[in-house]
């Protein structure tokens, strides 16, 4: 199982989920390395590989979500099920709901995540 290290240890993750749309995910590439979102959405290539659409609710809005490679993030066990049922029964969810729970999650963590180098 992979970790990941905050201020408060090793937080675990999800490798594999099926499902990943309402957890919490941390970007491991490109500019925002380290970035906490949550996922809204996954979308197939035609290649078969995934990316997954981020959502923080203040620079990425539920409207226009960040697209990222599936091997770019690493899907965390935390869920937000009010985010999760909502998204999954098609409801809309406000950017304000995601901010208040990104912001719970930070505190629960601690703050900022940094992934560890062996991940990037």
């Amino acid at each position: 199982m992979r970790g990941f290290f905050c201020k408060n240890g090793l937080f675990s993750v999800e490798d594999g989920a099926k499902n990943p749309v309402g957890h919490a995910a941390v970007s491991l590439r490109g500019h925002d390395s380290g970035k906490i979102y949550f996922v809204v959405g996954v979308r197939k290539n035609d290649d078969g590989s995934e990316q997954v659409l981020l959502a923080d609710g203040g620079s990425r809005r539920i409207d226009s979500p960040k697209s990222k490679k599936r091997k770019h993030v690493i899907v965390l066990k935390a869920a937000d099920e009010g985010i999760r049922k909502a998204l999954s029964n098609g409801d809309r969810v406000d950017d304000s709901v995601i901010v208040h729970a990104l912001k719970q999650l930070k505190k629960e963590l601690g703050g900022q995540v940094d992934p560890p180098a062996d991940i990037k």
